[in-house]
C-alpha cells in the first residue's frame, strides 16, 4: 500500500506560516525590549523615590533661599505664594512670583570620583492664578562626607553651552542675567561615561518655530552635542 504524501504546495505554505509566525515573535520580543530600554534609560525620578531624598529637599531648600534672595525666577517662599494678596502687589510691580512644587532627581559623577553626585530638575508654576510656567535645573555635588553642595558653576557651563547652540543653530538669543541663564525645555534622561544624555524642546511662544532634538553634554570636555537630525 502506497503513503499518501501531502502536494508540494501545501508543504511550501505550510514553511511559509511557520517562518512568518516566528518573524512575528520576533519582531514582538524586540518591540518589548525596546520598551524595556527605554524605560531602563529614563532615570529622571522624584526626589521622594531617591535614597538620599531627605539631604536633597534640604539642598534644594538651599537653592530656594539662594533663588529668593537673587530674585532668580522672581521667586518667592511657599508661604509667600499662597497669599494671593501679596502677589497680586508684586505683580503690579512688575514681578511675575513663581514657585516649585515639582522637583525630580538624576544620578550623575560630576568629577568621576565614584561618589554620587545629581541634577535636580523643577517647575515653576506662577502664583498670580496665571497660565505661565516654566523649568529649570541646578546641579548638586556630593562630598566623601556626604556633605551635599550647589554647583551653580557647573550649572552655568552647561548653559552658556546651551546658549550658544540655541544661537549659532537658530539665531535664538535666550535671556541671560548677571546670575541666571533662561534654559527651558531641556529633560535629563541618563548618564554614562562622563556625558549626560537628554531631550530639548523648543516650543516658546516667542520662538518663530518649535524644535526638538537629543543631546549629549561631557562634563570631562564641557562639551555640548545635538542631534542635528532631529531638529
Amino acid at each position: 500500500m502506497k503513503s499518501k504524501k501531502l502536494p508540494t504546495m501545501i508543504v511550501i505554505l505550510s514553511l511559509i506560516l511557520i517562518n512568518c509566525s516566528i518573524s512575528i515573535s520576533q519582531t514582538q520580543n524586540e518591540n518589548i525590549d525596546l520598551q524595556e530600554k527605554e524605560i531602563l534609560e529614563t532615570r529622571l525620578i522624584p526626589i521622594s523615590e531617591n535614597k538620599n531624598a531627605d539631604n536633597l529637599l534640604k539642598a534644594f531648600k538651599e537653592w530656594e533661599n539662594v533663588m529668593i534672595e537673587n530674585s532668580i525666577h522672581d521667586y518667592v517662599s511657599n508661604n509667600d505664594c499662597e497669599n494671593f494678596e501679596k502677589m497680586m502687589v508684586l505683580y503690579a510691580n512688575g514681578k511675575y512670583p513663581m514657585h516649585s512644587n515639582s522637583q525630580k532627581v538624576i544620578e550623575v559623577d560630576f568629577n568621576q570620583d565614584k561618589i554620587i553626585d545629581y541634577i535636580v530638575s523643577y517647575t515653576l508654576s506662577n502664583c498670580v492664578r496665571g497660565s505661565g510656567w516654566s523649568d529649570d535645573f541646578i546641579f548638586i555635588q556630593s562630598t566623601e562626607n556626604g556633605e551635599l553642595i550647589i554647583r551653580k558653576d557647573l550649572t552655568m557651563d552647561f548653559k552658556k553651552k546651551y546658549a550658544e547652540f540655541l544661537k549659532n543653530n537658530f539665531e535664538i538669543e535666550i535671556k541671560k542675567e548677571d546670575n541666571y541663564i533662561e534654559t527651558k525645555g531641556v529633560e535629563f534622561i541618563s548618564f554614562e561615561n562622563n556625558e549626560i544624555f537628554g531631550k530639548i524642546n523648543i516650543a516658546e511662544f516667542s520662538y518663530k518655530y518649535e524644535k526638538k532634538g537629543n543631546f549629549i553634554y561631557n562634563f570631562k570636555t564641557n562639551e555640548f552635542l545635538a542631534n542635528n537630525n532631529e531638529f
